[in-house]
C-alpha cells in the first residue's frame, strides 16, 4: 500500500504536513487522487469580499460578493469580455 499522492496541475504533491499553494493560474483548485489510499486535505480561505476566481478548465471567471442570499454572483465565459464602456 502507497501513500496517497495528490497531483494538481503540473505538482506533484507528497504526503507532508503542510504545503502551501498562493491563489494564482499556477495553483488553480483541481486536486487528483493518484494514490491507493484516501486523500484529506484542509483548504484554508479568507473569504474576503470581493473575490474574482478564474477557472481556467471551464474557460469561465466569476465575480463574488457578500453572502448566497443577498450577494452578488457573477460567472461570466472569459470569450464573453467586453469593454468597459461597450453599451454605455
Amino acid at each position: 500500500m502507497t501513500a496517497s499522492i495528490a497531483s494538481l496541475r503540473t505538482l506533484t504533491l507528497v504526503p507532508r504536513p503542510v504545503e502551501y499553494l498562493p491563489a494564482d493560474a499556477c495553483t488553480a483548485h483541481l486536486l487528483v487522487d493518484t494514490g491507493d489510499t484516501e486523500l484529506r486535505y484542509l483548504a484554508v480561505s479568507t473569504q474576503t469580499d470581493p473575490e474574482v476566481c478564474e477557472y481556467p478548465d471551464a474557460g469561465k471567471i466569476g465575480a463574488y460578493c457578500g453572502d448566497d442570499i443577498k450577494g452578488l454572483m457573477h460567472p461570466s465565459r472569459s470569450t464573453d469580455a467586453a469593454s468597459y464602456w461597450d453599451g454605455e
